[in-house]
């Protein structure tokens, strides 16, 4: 169906991040292909309609321009196929002590070319750094959110392997295909200058149309919303088990406190007309993907009204360490955050 490799990696890079804004370099990285044959893709899903472009700086930024019903199903193909890499970079890049992340077994072979069945799984081995194990319960964590999203179970493993090569298309380890995964780790000092100008102007679109207003004096405070995050996560953690589907309404609503609550920080507040994710589009702009979860909670709990859609005590538990894990990053985060100045170009 896709015209190529590389056209298939840079939808799944844009489709399935549609707030965030990529450079070509980028969508170069997550396709595994050189920058020209890159550009030529962007550029005719940008005359399709399908990408937009902006100039920031000497820089060319690229996302998603419309994700309405008749891309839905697209989307949904490329997260279970071309969208693996992004949902493991982006799940298991945050897990502290893991320097880098290689898909192999099944599903590399098929990325490769080899014919096979389908993969009924995703075979993963993370490597960590020297002298700093990975945390276990967050690659836990990370699988469990993975395998929601992808459909299917994600089977991990631990390595020291050293190399200094960088596996950007298919490649071989010990003779069998493997692909190594951009990991797309929380947003920290180490963020790019486009990063925080694209935040920045995210934030001032919300405020320009109205879903987004400035406040001041004692509303600034992160605390009173994040203390009730903290009660809302432990009352999941007690019935998470015998009312799944109660414990995820109240973990829906500690991430949206959790939101708000960093908004608060910055002297932002959402407007009660607003659009119902855009206290999660607005941490997620700013902050990183792992805020991407408190947008990706809402809409399951909204999802929960259907009766097909029921929740069991397994996801409760993944989303309430999700969310806790949040919470324990928002607290830090908190406390290190400026008013939001809307006449300031500091992108810092």
């Amino acid at each position: 169906m896709l015209r190529s490799r590389v056209q298939a990696g840079v939808l799944a890079a844009v489709l399935l991040n549609p707030d965030r804004w990529f450079s070509l370099s980028e969508l170069g990285e997550t396709a595994g292909a050189a920058l020209a044959s890159v550009d030529k893709e962007v550029q005719l899903l940008e005359t399709a309609g399908i990408v937009s472009g902006r100039t920031e700086g000497t820089m060319r930024l690229y996302h998603a321009s419309h994700l309405g019903p008749g891309l839905a199903p697209l989307v949904q193909l490329l997260r279970l196929s071309y969208g693996v890499p992004q949902v493991i970079g982006e799940e298991f890049g945050s897990v502290r002590g893991a320097c880098r992340l290689i898909v192999g077994g099944a599903w590399a072979q098929r990325f490769a070319g080899v014919p096979g069945p389908a993969p009924d799984s995703i075979d993963l081995v993370v490597v960590t750094e020297l002298g700093r194990p990975a945390d276990q319960d967050e690659l836990n964590l990370a699988a469990g959110r993975a395998e929601l999203r992808l459909k299917r179970p994600v089977r991990w493993h631990l390595s020291g392997i050293e190399t200094d090569r960088t596996l950007t298309m298919p490649a071989h380890w010990d003779g069998e295909p493997i692909v190594e995964v951009r990991m797309v780790g929380p947003v920290g000092t180490v963020r790019g200058r486009e990063d925080f100008a694209a935040g920045r102007a995210a934030i001032l679109q919300l405020l320009e149309s109205g879903q987004l207003t400035l406040t001041n004096g004692p509303d600034a405070r992160s605390e009173p919303a994040l203390e009730l995050a903290e009660q809302h996560v432990i009352a999941a953690e007690q019935i998470a088990t015998d009312a799944p589907q109660s414990a995820h309404l109240l973990l829906a609503e500690a991430g949206e406190l959790i939101a708000t609550g960093l908004l608060a920080q910055q002297g932002l507040r959402v407007d009660p007309t607003a659009h119902p994710n855009t206290a999660g589009n607005a941490v997620t702009a700013q902050f990183g993907h792992q805020y991407s979860h408190v947008v990706q909670l809402r809409e399951r709990s909204t999802a929960l009204h259907v009766p097909a859609n029921r929740l069991s005590a397994d996801e409760a538990r993944i989303s309430t360490g999700t969310v806790r894990a949040l919470l324990v990053e928002a607290r830090s985060r908190s406390s290190r955050l400026p008013l939001f100045d809307a006449k300031s170009d500091s992108t810092a």
